[in-house]
């Protein structure tokens, strides 16, 4: 708190920071190459996480916090992050903590940055909607699917805040399509686990896209 008792938004990004070096020198210090990664995106998720406390206290964040510099910023720690889980075998585990680096910033940056992205906001969904498939069906292939998947539920839901921020509530129509289209997107799923002999990881991507259906059949 300030000396007028308003809220600081540097003390908790502070705070997190202090807490996110000592997770990330641990794992670092001690642990193997993927527990590193690991524990680097952890560290990462909880420096965000008090940094978003910070944000919603604050009647102004962007004094403290500039959108611009904390996007650039995001997309740069993420390359060498994403680099090293490649350099360690585990391609699913890079993506993941590249997207921890890097869409967090992001999402800041769509509440409070100037646009910058030249694709419309329907347009940004469906480009990432196509990453989050690839991200999945990587997972799969290289016998990482339950991180690939929740990767790829991750990425979908933050376009999903990325279109709400900058294109407005979603008509009923596209509502509609998505709704059906996730729909049969988990029967695939269900289908093709099956097929290829992973009824599990069917059964859990058919039941993810019943609940993004969800989101849109009720979201307003």
């Amino acid at each position: 708190m300030s000396r007028r008792g308003q809220p600081v938004p540097e003390a908790a990004p502070l705070v997190g920071l202090v807490l996110a070096f000592g997770i990330a020198g641990f794992g670092v210090l001690f642990g193997a190459a993927a527990t590193r990664l690991a524990a680097v995106a952890l560290a990462l998720a909880v420096w965000y996480g008090f940094t978003a406390a910070g944000v919603v206290r604050s009647p102004n964040p962007t004094a403290a916090i500039p959108p611009s510099p904390v996007l650039a910023a995001g997309g740069i720690v993420a390359v060498p992050l994403a680099s090293y889980g490649l350099f360690v075998g585990s391609p699913s585990l890079a993506v993941a903590v590249a997207a921890v680096a890097a869409v967090p910033p992001a999402l800041y940056h769509a509440r409070y940055g100037d646009p910058v992205n030249p694709l419309t906001p329907g347009l940004t969904v469906v480009a990432i909607g196509v990453v989050a498939v690839a991200v999945a069906v990587l997972g799969l292939f290289t016998g990482e699917g339950p991180l690939g998947l929740a990767t790829a539920v991750s990425l979908l839901l933050a376009g999903f805040d990325y279109r709400r921020q900058r294109g407005g509530v979603l008509s009923t129509r596209v509502r509609t399509r998505a709704v059906v289209g996730l729909f049969g997107g988990s029967v695939l799923s269900v289908l093709g686990g099956i097929a290829a002999g992973r009824p599990t990881f069917g059964l859990v991507a058919g039941g993810v896209c019943l609940a993004l259906g969800a989101f849109f059949a009720v979201g307003r």
